[in-house]
């Protein structure tokens, strides 16, 4: 399980490559990938009272994956901007 502390900073250089995506023979990773997210999540919560989103690249996972919980849990894998302005 992750917790905050495990949060790479900025300023931290995996934070600025360019992810991996994620391939269909790593779907049965993304569940503990998405655990190691939620902790993470909750732990933020915990400690600052706010959060509703972290990406993979985050916790030290360098793939195109990110959590959010809003009303529900959301996974979003491998996203893509298209017509960016």
């Amino acid at each position: 399980m992750k917790t905050v502390n495990d949060i790479l900073l900025l300023g931290d250089p995996r934070l600025y490559q360019v992810c991996k995506l994620v391939q269909k023979s790593e779907l049965p990773l993304i569940t503990d990938w998405v655990a190691d997210l939620h902790s993470a999540m909750e732990d933020i919560r915990r400690k600052y009272g706010f959060g509703r989103g972290i990406a993979a690249p985050q916790i030290g996972v360098m793939k195109r994956l990110f959590y959010l919980n809003l009303d529900k849990s959301y996974i979003i894998i491998n996203p893509e901007i298209k017509d960016a302005s």
